[in-house]
């Protein structure tokens, strides 16, 4: 009976599950066709295995996205608290979406949510197409919409139906760089949300950190 009981004893308690402390991401996407193929893509590419996206059923102004970021993360937040898993809990949640036709007062209502939530913004203005533009571009200047899309199509023909994150991965480290450059400007010049500017570099930058060790 005592051998069996120091042997109880002896067991060491309930160990903490036996994972790396990975960050989890979820990404709330606008876009239901080039912004989550490149981000899936980028994910793969990084071997980060924690990004969950999401692509609302319906399309909605950026207020509507971040209201869905944030049931999304209140969610986890309570499963995890019910069953005691802190790797349940989100991270980082992220909102990707575009300036261009939205009106800038609902833009600024989601902005002003998403900071008192907790949430992360990758805005671009005009559109996430100039992230993508500069994968193989400097600074093209303020521009429409459709004037980056059509840049974009140049040298990705038919990226609006499939796009391959193949052809985009030798150009990641130059868009971020150029990104950044952009919206130092910006803020320098004090217009920090300005076209062209996109904020998604920090979101790639987030990927890339794939624990918080």
């Amino acid at each position: 009976m005592t051998s069996k009981r120091r042997e109880r004893e002896r067991r060491p308690a309930r160990r903490p599950a036996n994972r790396e402390p990975r960050r989890r991401l979820l990404i709330v996407c606008e876009g239901k066709v080039t912004e989550p193929q490149y981000l899936r893509g980028f994910e793969r590419w990084q071997r980060n295995n924690t990004v969950e996206i999401e692509i609302p059923n319906s399309q909605g102004v950026p207020l509507t996205l971040v209201q869905r970021a944030v049931e999304l993360k209140e969610t986890a937040d309570t499963q995890a608290k019910r069953g005691r898993d802190a790797f349940l809990v989100f991270d980082e949640v992220w909102c990707v979406f575009d300036i261009d036709e939205h009106p800038k007062d609902k833009v600024n209502d989601a902005r002003q949510l998403a900071r008192a939530r907790g949430i992360e913004v990758a805005v671009s203005n005009p559109c996430f197409e100039l992230w993508i533009l500069l994968h193989f571009r400097e600074n093209p200047g303020a521009r429409h919409r459709h004037d980056v899309q059509a840049l974009v199509a140049e040298d990705l023909p038919g990226y609006d139906k499939h796009l391959r994150f193949d052809d985009l991965a030798g150009g990641v480290g130059d868009a971020e760089r150029r990104a950044k450059a952009l919206q130092t400007q910006a803020d320098e010049e004090g217009e920090p949300h300005r076209n062209p500017t996109t904020g998604v570099y920090r979101l790639t930058e987030s990927i890339a950190r794939k624990s918080d060790g």
